[in-house]
């Protein structure tokens, strides 16, 4: 350390004083004098351990034993002190670290410390060193209690941050699984706790809004279920009573009750096999051509009766046609929802048209259909603005757009769920035959949405309040 090299430096010194006595006076009692007298200045009068056993001249000619002595002048190769040779010679380590005194450049003696090192920096220090190192120590001990002080202080506060959010986010916790599914906790910052306590948030408003939905559910279903039950055991009472005569049109009107409920009772069905991943598929390639001229001509006759036109565009079918993968039943089935409902939503003499288009890299190659404010559900979107369908790079849009009023904006994140009605001014009575074609339920969109993305595809619609809606399907091209 620092002490040390001092003190090795000092011996230094010592023996270049040493080595100009010598060739002043020849006598090695002269240099020995001199280092009794350094020893002062030295600090090392009386510490430390020297050589005992002989006593001679020291400072101002007093007498001096060797015991005090620590400083001495020796043979640079035996280590014999030259001025006391009825001592010991000093230690081979002792020697080695002497400085050496030169005379005519050869080194004749060297002048040693016979304390040991530690002992040699204690001796060393001096009342004013050893009250600053007194002060260091205390300085020390009191940064380290501050600091300790301190520490202790900022984990408290950073503990009661952690522990503050993540006690609510616990309540919160129990406070869903105890079925309070409205339960939000405060989020601080966007720290990881505060992202968990937002996740948390999402989940629990999610988790809401299902069973929210979910309860809504079981009342529209026993709704609709009552409703035709209703009519049949009124009907059938109203025979068994004698207050109708048991006639076909009477028997007719119960047995349409019954397919009501048969349809209602089968929707529900598919839709819980389409979500379930459990619903049989023939996937084929599909002519897209004949499929939208097949869907036009059957809903043709019913367009007519209102005055309303059905138009179509396909892309042209030469050279190839245009195929799309799917299973041909769940496409119709799809169609036939869509257009039912186009159809219910267009005034008369309005015009309801169906179209198919090829789609590649997320963009219309044919005719587009329609804009304003949209919303799909689906597959997602890839980096390139294309849209990813199970490895496909192209896919067939299906679109079917009224010239009904529109949906509002509000209703367009919801109009896939199950039961959900929207506007009522879009909802009207239709006429009977077109009634037939779906289940009138709110099932007919979210049975449309599984039925889609259970062949690979993706749903949305596009609507414009007082411009009309687009309905629209994607599925992969099957060439």
């Amino acid at each position: 350390g620092y002490l040390g090299e001092a003190i090795s430096e000092r011996l230094v010194q010592m023996a270049d004083e040493s080595s100009r006595i010598y060739d002043q006076t020849g006598s090695w009692e002269s240099i020995q004098d001199y280092l009794d007298q350094s020893s002062n200045t030295y600090r090392g009068m009386g510490s430390g351990v020297g050589m005992m056993g002989q006593r001679g001249r020291g400072p101002n000619g007093q007498t001096q034993s060797t015991a005090s002595r620590v400083l001495f002048v020796v043979d640079a190769v035996t280590g014999q002190a030259l001025t006391f040779p009825a001592v010991q010679p000093v230690d081979p380590d002792v020697l080695a670290v002497g400085a050496p005194v030169w005379v005519n450049g050869v080194e004749i003696a060297r002048v040693v410390d016979t304390r040991d090192s530690q002992s040699a920096i204690q001796a060393a220090i001096g009342p004013a060193e050893q009250t600053f190192l007194n002060r260091m120590n205390q300085a020390l001990v009191i940064s380290s209690v501050v600091a300790g002080l301190v520490a202790l202080l900022v984990g408290s506060l950073l503990a009661y941050s952690m522990l503050k959010p993540l006690s609510a986010l616990e309540e919160g916790v129990m406070a869903v699984a105890q079925g309070k599914l409205d339960t939000q906790v405060p989020v601080h910052g966007r720290d990881e706790i505060g992202q968990l306590a937002a996740g948390f948030n999402r989940m629990a408003a999610n988790l809401h809004r299902q069973e929210t939905l979910r309860q809504r559910m079981v009342a529209d279903i026993a709704h609709e279920l009552r409703t035709p039950l209703s009519v049949v055991q009124g009907n059938l009472q109203a025979l068994l009573d004698g207050v109708y005569p048991l006639e076909k049109s009477e028997i007719s009107t119960i047995y349409d009750e019954t397919r009501v409920l048969s349809r209602l009772i089968q929707d529900l069905h598919e839709l819980a096999q389409a979500e379930a991943g459990n619903l049989p598929l023939v996937m084929q390639q599909l002519a897209v051509d004949d499929v939208v001229t097949h869907m036009a001509a059957l809903f043709r006759p019913l367009a007519e009766e209102r005055a309303i036109r059905i138009t179509t565009q396909t892309p042209p079918t030469s050279p190839i046609p245009l195929l799309a993968l799917g299973d041909a039943d769940r496409v119709q089935q799809i169609l036939h929802n869509l257009m039912g409902n186009g159809l219910r939503h267009t005034p008369a003499a309005g015009t309801l048209r169906l179209t198919a288009q090829v789609m590649a890299d997320g963009k219309v190659t044919g005719t587009g259909t329609g804009g304003g404010t949209g919303v799909f559900v689906g597959r997602k979107e890839t980096k390139g603005g294309g849209i990813a369908h199970d490895g496909y790079a192209k896919f067939v849009r299906f679109s079917v757009t009224d010239s009904g009023p529109g949906i509002p904006s509000a209703d367009l994140p919801h109009i896939f769920d199950r039961f959900y009605r929207g506007d009522p001014s879009r909802s009207r009575e239709g006429d009977a035959q077109t009634e037939r074609h779906t289940s009138g339920a709110g099932l007919g969109l979210a049975i449309v949405k599984a039925l889609v993305e259970a062949q690979g595809g993706r749903v949305g619609v596009d609507s414009q309040p007082g411009h009309g809606a687009t309905f629209w399907f994607d599925l992969p091209t099957g060439a």
